[in-house]
């Protein structure tokens, strides 16, 4: 294949959510020769530096004619590429159920205004990528401008060991209980309400929350009285590196994209509970990722006890199932093929 030239947009250069999936599948383009300048508007405190990469204006015009294609990532940058691009193979990734995330995020009046918005924004994209077929369903439904090629995230395997102090926090607090982990930016869309219940009739089990708006989380952990199972540590550029320090990652959204977290938990050999939703029946069989019926608590328990009793046994699944599955390596090598393919 020949070498590309390929500009990514994206909000800002810090890693989280859509931002950090296209650093990882871009490190690899330039890893095979590709040449990838990674275009961003806002610069925020803990963001990567990130070879050949230009902060620029939403205002500003920019010539893009040099370039093979130009994929955006979010809504601001499909908002740039509606009004300031003209180039003609573009490429969006939708992350997520624009309405449902919106409403999630902001309100369900900002929702209103803005899905159409976004609808109208991407619709002079050559290809959406979306990150399952249930997204894509969803988005046809809703009446976005097709076509669609599902690519689902990917990550690294954690490079470094947990951070040495954070390990000895982590258990002296669990004192001999299995952990139990998440990490995330809490919300009602997160659904940690689930967990917060089931520790009541989990005594010998912990819950460690690794990110933002802990708040919320630690004052529903005191009204349920499991205060004393819950530790909540604050966000960390680092975090994908602690998750060995989890037993069991648990992740009992009501809605996803696709999780990077899950990806960096099977990556790093952590087996993962999760929700019921379609995004994990159709992305994982059920002998690689255990599930459990949303708000049914006892499910919910018993599921958490089936994988506690071999953790070591679906760890290993996991890690498998990612290797052939999500390494960055093919996510890669998926979007190549979108981008080189002469199909609309």
């Amino acid at each position: 294949m020949k070498k590309l030239h390929i500009a990514q947009i994206v909000p800002s250069l810090l890693a989280t959510g859509p931002v950090r999936a296209a650093l990882d599948f871009s490190e690899i383009l330039r890893e095979m020769g590709h040449n990838v300048v990674m275009y961003y508007f806002d610069e925020k405190p803990g963001a990567k530096e990130v070879p050949n990469s230009q902060k620029i204006s939403f205002f500003q015009n920019l010539d893009f004619s040099k370039f093979d294609v130009v994929h955006t990532h979010g809504l601001r940058p499909d908002a740039y590429r509606y009004f300031k691009i003209k180039h003609s193979n573009t490429v969006t990734t939708l992350q997520n159920y624009a309405k449902i995330d919106l409403s999630y995020a902001y309100g369900k009046t900002i929702a209103a205004i803005f899905t159409p918005l976004w609808r109208k924004f991407v619709s002079r994209h050559r290809i959406r990528v979306v990150l399952s077929a249930d997204m894509q369903q969803y988005y046809e439904k809703e009446g976005w401008v097709s076509p669609f090629v599902v690519i689902p995230n990917s990550r690294h395997i954690p490079k470094n060991l947990p951070n040495k102090t954070l390990q000895q926090q982590i258990s002296a607090f669990a004192n001999g209980r299995a952990v139990l982990g998440n990490i995330s930016h809490n919300n009602p869309r997160k659904g940690l309400r689930q967990v917060l219940l089931a520790l009541k009739e989990l005594p010998s089990c912990c819950f460690v929350h690794i990110g933002t708006g802990q708040e919320t989380l630690q004052e529903e952990a005191k009204k349920l009285g499991v205060s004393a199972q819950c530790l909540c540590i604050p966000a960390r550029t680092d975090a994908a590196e602690q998750l060995p320090l989890f037993d069991i990652f648990v992740l009992p959204s009501y809605s996803e994209g696709f999780p990077l977290a899950l990806l960096e938990a099977l990556a790093a050999k952590v087996p993962a509970v999760t929700s019921a939703i379609p995004v994990y029946a159709e992305s994982f069989p059920e002998t690689v990722l255990k599930t459990f019926e949303l708000d049914n608590i006892p499910h919910l328990i018993t599921t958490l006890k089936e994988v506690l009793t071999d953790t070591n046994t679906w760890g290993n699944i996991g890690h498998e199932w990612y290797l052939k599955q999500y390494t960055p390596q093919i996510i890669a090598n998926k979007f190549l093929d979108v981008y080189t393919t002469t199909k609309p």
